[in-house]
Order: structure tokens, then sequence, then C-alpha cells
């Protein structure tokens, strides 16, 4: 997958403002609608409650804020950046995580993280 200027790199539309690289539909469009729970981001019954693994063991985080799951149309950009190296691609898919953080702000109070941390390609990293 080609990224080009001015284009959305999912849907290949012209952007209103090239540098974003996704357009507004396809962000929308790649947002999970699944209910996934606010500490490990698994599905679960509830939004705003963790589900029964987090309550019997919870992880070190408070809040967890996903975007999608690693699936097309989002998954080509993310092995692009990571395994090429197309440093490009890390705007477009930070501002979709932006987007997510203050969705999450206005709809349940989320307050701003301390710390953004990345997945690691393999567990044991």
């Amino acid at each position: 997958m080609l990224t080009v200027p001015g284009l959305c790199w999912l849907c290949r539309m012209p952007l209103a403002l090239g540098h974003w690289g996704i357009c507004s539909v396809c962000s929308r469009a790649a947002r999970t609608d699944k209910t996934l729970c606010p500490q490990c981001g698994l599905p679960a019954t509830h939004s705003h409650l963790p589900c029964g693994r987090c309550l019997q063991k919870p992880p070190p985080w408070q809040r967890l804020v996903t975007v999608a799951d690693y699936a097309p149309p989002l998954s080509p950009l993310i092995h692009q950046l990571k395994f090429s190296r197309r440093s490009e691609i890390a705007s477009a898919l930070s501002r979709l995580l932006l987007l997510e953080v203050l969705h999450a702000r206005r709809t349940t109070g989320l307050q701003l993280p301390d710390r953004i941390i990345s997945v690691p390609l393999w567990q044991r990293r």
C-alpha cells in the first residue's frame, strides 16, 4: 500500500488536510463498535465496568483506550510502520488515537493519560 500525499491512504479520496493521511469517513469506519473492557480491551458485557478477569486480577494500568482491532483496514498501515519504517504513517495513526482519547474524555470523563505505551511485537519484549 502506497501512501500518497493529499489522498486518503485507505479509500484514495482527496483529503481536506493532506497531511492527515486518513479521511474522516475511514477513521470513523475503522473505529471498533464492540463493547470492550475499559481495562484490558477484551470483549465485555459493559464498556464502563471492568470484566471479570480484570476484577480478579487487575492489570497494572487503570484505563485502556483502543482505536480498532488489529485487522484491515488499519493493520496493513501498522505493519508498514513497524516493519518498513514508514514514519509518515505514525502521524496518521497517532491522530486516530488522539481522536479516540478525546472521544473517551467527552463521553466517560477520561482523564488525559500520563503515558502512552506501544504494544511490543512479541510478548517477551
